[in-house]
């Protein structure tokens, strides 16, 4: 039997979404107004204050795929998938020569639109206030000389780059999106000639 309102969870609406609710409402009301099916509109003389944003702590990129891997088989792991990989704001993978590894920094979005560089110029300044693993330890530049960043390759629907790199024995690694193993996928088996190039793209 259903419980009675306000008796189930013990939950409030948050701040955000009573004022979301009463923009809905006045906005409904008001276009009541115009069309004279009601005298007045009486979410006019409700304040709602502003809502203060809630502070939370994004998940770290290993957290991410361990949740996503948990609610595969979920109906809407399609839309955690899209959630998880898109805000709409350019971030920065790069890689550490001390660790050997990848890294992500989340851009912050600018007021004007964009991204706001001082968000990419430190980890502190960054969404989340913190750098998180995007590939383990082996991509130091002893270790691939040439690395490349592309848009999505291998149709996975990735939204942060893949990555694509010539390791120091010559062979030609392809990481994806998703998941960047520790030195990548061999696309190119090893060969001399790909030592001696100085870019690749």
């Amino acid at each position: 039997m259903p419980l009675p309102a306000g008796q189930c969870c013990h939950k409030l609406l948050s701040p955000l979404t009573l004022t979301y609710i009463h923009s809905v409402l006045k906005s409904a009301l008001e276009h009541a107004v115009r069309e004279e099916e009601i005298p007045r509109n009486v979410a006019r003389n409700v304040r709602t204050g502003t809502p203060r944003p809630r502070r939370f702590e994004l998940l770290t990129a290993e957290e991410a795929r361990q949740f996503l891997t948990a609610a595969q088989d979920h109906r809407l792991h399609a839309l955690f998938e899209l959630a998880l990989h898109t805000d709409g704001v350019t971030d920065l993978v790069y890689r550490s020569d001390t660790s050997g590894k990848l890294q992500l920094r989340k851009g912050i979005a600018a007021s004007g639109g964009g991204v706001g560089l001082a968000s990419l110029g430190n980890a502190g300044s960054s969404a989340g206030g913190a750098d998180s693993e995007y590939g383990a330890a082996g991509w130091a530049v002893s270790d691939f000389p040439l690395l490349m960043g592309t848009p999505d390759a291998n149709g996975d629907a990735g939204t942060t780059p893949d990555i694509w790199g010539v390791r120091s024995d010559g062979s030609v690694r392809f990481g994806p999106s998703t998941v960047v193993p520790g030195s990548g996928t061999e696309i190119i088996a090893p060969a001399s000639y790909w030592r001696t190039r100085i870019a690749i793209g």
